[in-house]
């Protein structure tokens, strides 16, 4: 009877081996379809994840049948996903994607200029401001003399 139930045991397990497959592909720029190295690969809810390697390529092995969505991600690139995925029996999996740069996240050359020359703008705003109140206070010279210390402290 032993005998029986550890033949019934490898039987299930080799049953539960056999219907694990894996899904594998290749991961793209999106704008010049040049290879992406160091992508994630992962299946949410999972221990799945890879990353690809210098020519692009992931595989993830050993997944039991059911459904799954994949997610790809890459530094500046948008994330994309890939939903109703069946794995079933011993078929494997090939999906090829590519990623678009994500574009909140590209440096425009400009940035830098743009960003000192509203500094200088709020600070040209900020002096006249100061100077219009230095004029009225012009008045009371004890004011006077406080928004003068004020604007040179500011500046």
């Amino acid at each position: 009877m032993l005998r029986y139930i550890f033949c019934l045991f490898f039987i299930l397990a080799a049953q539960l081996t056999l219907a694990q497959s894996a899904i594998r592909g290749t991961v793209y720029d999106g704008e010049n379809a040049d290879l992406l190295v160091g992508a994630k690969v992962s299946i949410p809810g999972t221990a799945f994840t890879c990353i690809t390697d210098e020519n692009g390529r992931y595989e993830i092995t050993d997944i039991p049948e059911g459904q799954y969505e994949i997610f790809f991600a890459n530094a500046n690139y948008e994330t994309k996903k890939v939903t109703d995925i069946s794995v079933t029996g011993e078929r494997d999996i090939t999906i090829n994607i590519s990623l678009n740069k994500d574009i909140r996240t590209e440096k425009n050359d400009g940035d830098e200029v743009i960003e000192e020359t509203n500094i200088e703008k709020e600070k040209a705003i900020l002096l006249n401001l100061l100077k219009k109140k230095l004029e009225l206070a012009q008045k009371n010279k004890i004011s006077a003399i406080l928004t003068y210390l004020i604007v040179t402290e500011v500046l």
